[in-house]
């Protein structure tokens, strides 16, 4: 697909470390996003970096991903992940694991 898709969750509460997960559609991999740009919000105008991921990533059918826990000293409320790249349409299921 042309463009970049876009996950956005509004986190239940303010939290300085997080760590996520999807899981690609179950029929193929052609759906499994090739770069994932990670940013986080505390007031959902400004957005900082978190981390990019390129490698790693699933490529086939009903493969989960779990990241690593990240760790920041400023404290974020919005959690919004880009997928660019797409290998076609959109991840199946995703979760997000506060600390």
């Amino acid at each position: 697909m042309e463009g970049s898709h876009y996950l956005q969750v509004a986190l239940p509460a303010e939290t300085t470390a997080f760590n996520f997960y999807y899981t690609t559609r179950s029929a193929n991999g052609s759906a499994a996003p090739a770069k994932i740009i990670i940013e986080g919000s505390l007031d959902g105008v400004s957005f900082n970096k978190i981390s990019t991921l390129t490698d790693g990533l699933p490529t086939g059918g009903k493969e989960t991903y779990n990241s690593e826990d990240y760790g920041r000293e400023s404290r974020l409320r919005l959690f919004v992940s880009l997928f660019r790249k797409m290998r076609q349409e959109v991840i199946s299921s995703y979760g997000v694991n506060l600390e």
